[in-house]
């Protein structure tokens, strides 16, 4: 875990649960980092995967039971840091994400092609956040193929906005997330969408614009007062107010070029 980087990669990182769930109060409460080398931010010792081999031709589920156990693995490893309750729950959730892939890759699994990349870009996402080398790249190249080729899919947009603003971002992710953020917007029109609003707070928060960030939680608290959001971002607000107040404008974002060697998020 790198400590440097926690002050400006919380808002996101941890706020990404497929459900943007605990980013508020988290943001305000991170403290010290503990420099503990064999322990994994999932509070495990550290365990390094890796991606399956994709030898089947056909899967062993149908599409349905396939996408049930993507959602399924959310409750694990939707987010970063996973949730683990010991090794031995880790070990069976690494061993069904592995055999999902394994059904989601293989060629004669009928279900249309934008789901099949969607299927595909969830769970290389998820893999991300359990730290399986590789997974990174090929979750953005399966998010990248899927918006090109059906630009208003929204189920792969929803990946894409989680995906980029989920890492250290750099200019080239936090375009990426704005693109699929303003499909997201557009495509739920005349009524805003909870959360894709959500995750425009984070990007403006990642882009360093206090400003910004301050009049969209005002804007996302109008909308959906009753969030389970609502108190966390009201938390964020009242603090970033008073830096405005002070003077600040600009939130300092730690950014890379390109992904970390051990494919860890930089925190």
């Amino acid at each position: 875990m790198n400590c440097e980087a926690l002050d400006t990669a919380t808002s996101y990182r941890l706020a990404q649960s497929f459900r943007w769930a605990a980013a508020a109060a988290l943001l305000l409460s991170v403290g010290g980092c503990a420099a503990t080398p064999k322990i994994g931010p999932d509070g495990l010792p550290e365990k390094i995967f890796s991606l399956p081999t994709l030898s089947r031709t056909c899967p062993v589920r149908s599409p349905s039971e396939i996408a049930s156990g993507v959602d399924g693995l959310n409750a694990q490893i939707g987010s970063f840091p996973p949730r683990f309750r010991d090794e031995a729950e880790r070990d069976e959730t690494y061993a069904l994400w592995s055999d999902l892939v394994v059904d989601a890759s293989a060629p004669c699994l009928e279900v249309n092609d934008e789901m099949r990349l969607f299927l595909l870009a969830e769970l290389y996402r998820q893999g991300h956040n359990m730290d399986v080398p590789g997974s990174a790249e090929r979750a953005e190249s399966t998010i990248e193929q899927c918006v090109s080729t059906y630009p208003r899919f929204p189920p792969c947009h929803f990946s894409a906005s989680y995906f980029y603003l989920s890492v250290i971002p750099n200019p080239t992710r936090l375009q990426r997330a704005r693109r699929s953020l303003d499909v997201l917007r557009s495509e739920a029109r005349p009524q805003p969408n909870a959360e894709a609003e959500s995750g425009y707070v984070f990007l403006h928060i990642y882009e360093g614009d206090l400003g910004a960030a301050v009049e969209q939680i005002d804007f996302f608290l109008t909308a959906f007062p009753d969030s389970p959001r609502a108190d966390g971002f009201r938390k964020i607000a009242e603090a970033y107010r008073a830096r405005l107040a002070a003077g600040e404008t600009t939130i300092e974002v730690k950014e890379v070029k390109e992904w970390p060697s051990d494919a860890k998020r930089g925190w």
